[in-house]
């Protein structure tokens, strides 16, 4: 009579589907953890692409060339590039609609040399305001108004009468995001003052001195007008 061997054939067949479940009990894990990586990441990058997207505004000219026609082609790793730096009094509370440029910066980079020159256009400067909207003289600061960056950005070149290869804008929102960012900065202090918040809701006091400065309290410093007059303010926006 022939001995029965199948019970030693399941028991192999068992041990080989116990093997199969523990495999599978580790992978689909870390399947589910790579696939949610990749899902989040997939939505970090839509997210952050949207940002940037949204952030950019196309000027309604040649990039490298300034409102007077002069075609500047500018390579920003070996050559000296000119930025304008706009600061605008708004926010999403604020909602103005009519926002002016509360600051404006024209700032040169060498790098060669790793320096970089900065000029405060005062905000009440009167000038010719070139906007496909307005034609006339005005506060340098109000051409924001008429034609947003690209108004604001042609007067300046045929105010200084220099070119601009980049522009950057940002509103109080943007200020304090990039401050708080960096985790503040360090800025002395000239003089002790109080002025109110980005709100208008409460104060922020600040001391004379060199010290550590959040968003709200760098955004105090650099727009208070009770405490000196506007070039002073234009060296603190800096």
């Amino acid at each position: 009579m022939k001995k029965n061997k199948r019970p030693t054939t399941s028991h192999k067949v068992g041990n080989k589907n116990n093997r199969n479940k523990i495999i599978l009990m580790i992978l689909i894990p870390i399947m589910i953890l790579v696939l949610a990586g990749v899902t989040y990441g997939a939505k970090l990058y839509a997210e952050a692409k949207k940002t940037v997207d949204d952030s950019y505004y196309e000027l309604d000219r040649d990039k490298t060339s300034t409102s007077k026609g002069n075609e500047i082609k500018v390579n920003p790793i070996e050559d000296t590039i000119s930025v304008l730096v706009m600061g605008i009094d708004d926010d999403s509370a604020r909602q103005l609609g009519s926002a002016r440029t509360d600051a404006l910066i024209y700032l040169t980079i060498n790098p060669k040399e790793h320096k970089i020159n900065m000029v405060s256009i005062p905000r009440d400067s009167y000038t010719t305001i070139v906007s496909k909207k307005y034609n006339g003289k005005d506060k340098i600061n109000s051409a924001y108004t008429y034609g947003e960056e690209q108004a604001t950005i042609e007067t300046v070149e045929n105010l200084l009468n220099v070119p601009i290869n980049y522009y950057v804008t940002f509103n109080f929102d943007s200020f304090l995001e990039i401050v708080n960012a960096l985790d503040g900065i360090e800025v002395d202090v000239p003089v002790s003052f109080t002025d109110t918040n980005t709100l208008g809701t409460g104060e922020v006091h600040l001391e004379k001195g060199k010290q550590l400065l959040n968003g709200e309290e760098a955004l105090a410093l650099a727009r208070t007008r009770h405490i000196d007059n506007d070039i002073k303010r234009g060296e603190r926006q800096q």
